[in-house]
C-alpha cells in the first residue's frame, strides 16, 4: 500500500513537472516572439530618427532571437533599409546569410540573400543560389528571372549555363535588355532544349520575322501543338490578322473548344472589331457558362461601347450570379446604373459591395473614385488619405495616392507614403516603390537620391518606365551617351513586353527624347531623323513637331 502510494507521489509530482516545463517552454517561446517584435519597433524607431548604430544593435539582436520565417524575413527587411540608408550591403548580405544557415528551405529567404550578393557585386554565389534553390510561389519565380537576368547580362558565360529545360528564359533573355532571339535559338539547339527554341520562335514573331518564326517553331514543336502555339504567338507579337487565320484553322478542327473563341474574340476586340468579337464571348458563354467571367465583362463593354446598356445590363447580372466572387462585375454594374440615372439601385449595389468585400482596399478605392468625383477637393484628399492609413501595405492604394500627391505639388507626402508603405507592406520592394521615389526625389532637386533609387529600380525589375525616367535624369546631367543607352532599353522593353496593343505613343515620347538629346550633342541630323519617327507614330506629339519645325528653319 505504502509503495502504491509513494509510486501515486512520484507521478503526480512527474505530470506537475511536466505541465510546469510546458508552461516554462511556452512562456519562453511568447515571449521571444514579444522580444523580436519589440526589438523590430525599436529599430523602426531608430531607422526613422536616423540612429543607425542604435538600428544596426536592434537588428543583429533580433536576427539572434528569431525562430520563424516570418521573424526572419521581418529583421531581413529592416536590415536592407538599414543598408541601404549607409549604402553599404554588407549587414543586409550577413543577415541573410544566418537566415539561409538556419532555413536554408525557405524560398523568400534565399531569393534575399542571392539579391544581397548581387549588391555586394558576388555574382557567382548569386548564381548558386539562385539556380539550387526552388520557388513555388510565381512572385518568387519573377524575381529568380529577374535576377538571373542580371547575371546573364553581367557576364554571357552564366547564360550559357542556365540550361534547365523547365525554365522559362524568355524573361532571362528580356531582363538583360538584349533581344536577340538567334542567340537563344543557337543556345537551344546546342543543349538540346526545345523550350529556348520555341522561345526564340516567339522573339522572331514579335521582330515581325513571321517566316523564320514559323520554320524555328515547325522544328521545336510536335505538330499537335504548331497550330495552337503559333497563333499564341502571332497574337503576343500583334500580328492579330495572321493570329486570326491560324486560329480559324484550329476552331475548324475543334469547333466546341471555348478557349480557343475566347482568344479570338479577344483579338477582335483589340484589334476594333467590337461586333464580331461581341457574336465570339456569346459563343464562349453558349459552350460553357462557366468557363470565365472574362466574356460577360468584356461583352458588357462592348454593350457599353454601342449605347446597349439594356444587354450589358442583362449579361452583369448573369455574370454576377455565375461569379459573385468577382468585384469588377458589379462596379460596372453599378456604374452602368448611376449613367442611366438609377440611383436607388446603384445605392443598393454600393451597400452589397461594402459588404461582401469589405476587406478588399482596391475595390474600396475604386468605389471611392466612382464617387469621389461629386467630393469638394478637401473631402476626397480625407477620404483618400484615410483609405491608406487603413490599409498602408496596399499597393494598388499606395500607387494611387502617391500619384495623386505628385500631380498637385505634394512631393514630400509622396515620399512620405512610400516610407510607410514599405514597413507595412509583406515582401520586397518592387520596382515601382524605387521608381516613384526616384522621381519624388528628382522632383525635390535631390539628384544623387535619385540616382540612386533609379539604379535600384531597374536592378529590381526592368520596366521601360524606369529607363526613361532615368533617362530624362541622366539627360538633366548632361549624361547623353548614357541617356542615349537608358532610351534604348526602354524601347526594347516595350517592343518585347507581353502587350497586346499598339505602343506607338510612347515610342513616339521615346524618340522625342532622343531626338532633343542628339540636338543638344550638336547631331541635328541624327536629331531630326528621330523627330521625323516620332511624328510618323505620333503626329499629336507637340514637342516632336515643334523641336522638327526649329531644326528645319536652321538648316534653311
Amino acid at each position: 500500500m505504502k509503495n502504491r502510494k509513494f509510486i501515486l507521489l512520484i507521478s503526480s509530482v512527474v505530470l506537475v513537472l511536466l505541465i510546469a516545463g510546458f508552461l516554462v517552454f511556452f512562456f519562453l517561446k511568447l515571449k521571444n516572439r514579444e522580444t523580436v517584435y519589440n526589438l523590430l519597433k525599436k529599430a523602426d524607431s531608430s531607422l526613422s530618427s536616423r540612429y543607425y548604430g542604435r538600428a544596426y544593435h536592434y537588428i543583429i539582436l533580433a536576427v539572434k532571437q528569431a525562430k520563424n520565417p516570418e521573424e526572419y524575413i521581418s529583421v531581413l527587411k529592416r536590415a536592407f533599409l538599414l543598408s541601404k540608408a549607409r549604402n553599404d550591403y554588407s549587414v543586409f548580405l550577413e543577415t541573410c546569410k544566418d537566415a539561409y544557415r538556419k532555413k536554408p528551405g525557405n524560398g523568400t529567404i534565399s531569393v534575399l540573400l542571392a539579391f544581397g550578393m548581387l549588391k555586394s557585386r558576388n555574382v557567382s554565389g548569386a548564381y548558386n543560389i539562385l539556380i539550387n534553390s526552388k520557388y513555388k510561389p510565381l512572385k518568387l519565380k519573377s524575381l529568380k528571372e529577374s535576377m538571373l537576368g542580371q547575371i546573364a547580362a553581367q557576364n554571357p558565360f552564366f547564360l550559357e549555363k542556365m540550361k534547365d529545360k523547365n525554365f522559362k528564359f524568355i524573361n532571362i533573355i528580356k531582363n538583360t535588355g538584349e533581344f536577340n532571339p538567334e542567340e537563344l535559338e543557337r543556345i537551344g539547339e546546342k543543349y538540346g532544349n526545345s523550350f529556348l527554341v520555341m522561345d526564340s520562335s516567339l522573339l522572331y514573331a514579335r521582330e515581325g520575322n513571321i517566316a523564320k518564326a514559323i520554320s524555328t517553331l515547325s522544328n521545336a514543336a510536335d505538330l499537335s501543338e504548331f497550330t495552337d502555339l503559333m497563333t499564341m504567338y502571332l497574337y503576343d507579337s500583334g500580328h492579330y490578322a495572321k493570329a486570326l487565320d491560324l486560329l480559324d484553322e484550329v476552331i475548324k478542327k475543334n469547333p466546341y473548344s471555348p478557349d480557343k473563341h475566347l482568344i479570338k474574340a479577344d483579338i477582335l476586340y483589340l484589334s476594333g472589331n467590337m461586333l464580331e468579337a461581341l457574336k465570339e464571348y456569346k459563343r464562349v458563354m453558349e459552350l460553357n457558362p462557366s468557363f470565365s467571367w472574362k466574356p460577360y465583362y468584356n461583352a458588357a463593354l462592348i454593350y457599353n461601347y454601342l449605347s446597349d446598356f439594356s444587354n450589358s445590363l442583362k449579361i452583369l447580372n448573369r455574370s454576377i450570379s455565375l461569379f459573385p466572387e468577382k468585384p469588377y462585375t458589379w462596379l460596372l454594374l453599378m456604374k452602368n446604373y448611376i449613367y442611366l440615372g438609377k440611383l436607388d439601385i446603384a445605392e443598393k449595389l454600393l451597400e452589397k459591395l461594402k459588404e461582401n468585400f469589405r476587406n478588399n482596399p482596391s475595390v474600396k478605392l475604386e468605389i471611392l473614385k466612382i464617387y469621389g468625383g461629386s467630393y469638394p477637393q478637401a473631402k476626397y484628399y480625407s477620404e483618400l488619405w484615410k483609405l491608406f492609413n487603413e490599409n498602408p501595405g496596399s499597393k494598388p492604394v499606395t500607387d494611387y495616392l502617391v500619384n495623386y500627391l505628385l500631380e498637385t505639388g505634394e512631393t514630400e507626402s509622396a515620399v512620405k507614403v512610400l516610407n510607410i508603405y514599405i514597413r507595412n507592406y509583406d515582401g520586397f520592394a518592387d520596382s515601382w516603390w524605387h521608381n516613384y521615389r526616384a522621381v519624388s526625389y528628382a522632383v525635390l532637386g535631390d539628384l544623387v537620391n535619385a540616382h540612386k533609387e533609379f539604379v535600384s529600380s531597374i536592378s529590381t525589375h526592368p520596366e521601360w518606365t524606369a529607363y526613361y525616367n532615368f533617362a530624362v535624369l541622366e539627360e538633366h546631367e548632361s549624361l547623353y551617351s548614357n541617356a542615349l543607352k537608358s532610351l534604348k532599353f526602354a524601347e526594347n522593353l516595350i517592343k518585347n513586353e507581353q502587350i497586346y496593343k499598339s505602343r506607338n505613343i510612347e515610342i513616339a515620347s521615346i524618340r522625342y527624347l532622343t531626338g532633343k538629346i542628339y540636338h543638344e550633342m550638336g547631331d541635328d541630323n541624327s536629331a531630326r531623323r528621330e523627330l521625323k519617327y516620332s511624328v510618323q507614330l505620333n503626329s499629336n506629339n507637340l514637342s516632336s513637331i515643334l523641336l522638327l519645325k526649329e531644326l528645319e528653319d536652321k538648316k534653311k
